[in-house]
């Protein structure tokens, strides 16, 4: 079973066509928001909600801040209220300017690009990893990620798969398989899947 996890929202999510058909599941909106067959889980968004409360009010103060942020080059949106997002020219900058401020025992604050992002620590991919786990009881969870934002899931997963030099790049403090440098990443992917995949039947 494939379950994509993704920081797109719901609407960005839908627009994506592999030519494969729909996954049975998705985590969308960095985990805070679960589909089944295409619909919203509920039960999950509400317990999403909850899980997020103690980073509310850095969230609120991040909101202030940024819209005062001079180089921010678009809308600064709350995502299904649980974690934002904006566009900024220097992004670097906005992201120390945040740091400063807020708790980051509550936050995260990052960027991927011209992207800046501030997100609740109970709503990283490795927690949505683990709910997702107590949800579907899978005999085994395999990840695989390229970014800072799919750390915490690599690690919460039995094998978290990166490409070369990941471990050092994001500080990974759990055993990780990185894939050959040498080889096409999604291709190393896959053949390490039909092998922990061969290994369980065994």
């Amino acid at each position: 079973m494939i379950v994509p996890i993704s920081t797109r929202t719901e609407e960005q999510y839908s627009r994506i066509d592999l030519g494969t058909g729909g996954f049975k599941y998705a985590l969308v909106c960095n985990g805070g928001v679960l589909l089944a067959d295409g619909k919203r889980e509920a039960d999950w968004y509400e317990n999403s909600l909850k899980l997020i409360e103690p980073g509310k009010a850095e969230l609120e103060k991040a909101l202030v801040i940024l819209e005062k942020e001079s180089g921010r080059t678009s809308e600064l949106r709350f995502i299904e209220n649980l974690f934002l997002f904006t566009k900024c020219s220097d992004p670097e900058k906005a992201v120390d300017r945040l740091t400063s401020r807020l708790d980051r025992k509550r936050v995260d604050v990052f960027h991927k690009g011209e992207k800046v992002y501030v997100v609740p620590v109970q709503l990283s991919k490795g927690n949505a990893v683990m709910r997702l786990r107590e949800y579907l009881d899978p005999e085994y969870i395999i990840a695989a990620g390229d970014s800072r934002f799919d750390l915490s899931m690599a690690e919460a997963a039995d094998w978290g798969i990166v490409p070369y030099g990941f471990t050092k790049k994001y500080r990974a403090v759990s055993a990780l398989y990185e894939m050959d440098k040498d080889k096409l990443f999604s291709e190393a992917l896959l053949e390490m899947c039909l092998k922990i995949r061969a290994e369980s039947i065994e």
